[in-house]
């Protein structure tokens, strides 16, 4: 594992611990991630299709959203999950709206 996936693992490690779901690598695709979510928990992840991708590419893309009964602002969470993961080291773009995907920089 890279040190850059070591520092996203850490990362989704400490969002879990806040409350949050989420998960690396998970299931095949962004229709199969979403789906597994839990409606109580903001969540964020990256699936297979975005994994396989990644060491081509040098990044990967996070799906994000907040709970169902989410009451914060739109986006407020995920940018709270984006502060996580760069002060965990690692390169964040992200338009801040909730229509576009989290890009994060991951070098193999």
């Amino acid at each position: 594992m890279s040190a850059d996936r070591k520092r996203l693992a850490a990362a989704f490690r400490e969002l879990r611990k806040q409350g949050w779901w989420a998960r690396m690598n998970h299931l095949c695709c962004q229709t199969c991630l979403t789906a597994d979510t839990d409606d109580d928990k903001p969540y964020i992840g990256f699936h297979a299709q975005d994994n396989e991708r990644t060491p081509e590419s040098g990044y990967t893309y996070l799906t994000h959203g907040p709970p169902v009964d989410d009451t914060l602002p739109d986006g407020m969470r995920s940018r709270w999950a984006v502060k996580v993961i760069e002060d965990h080291g690692l390169v964040v773009e992200w338009d801040g709206t909730m229509a576009s995907r989290i890009k994060v920089m991951i070098s193999e």
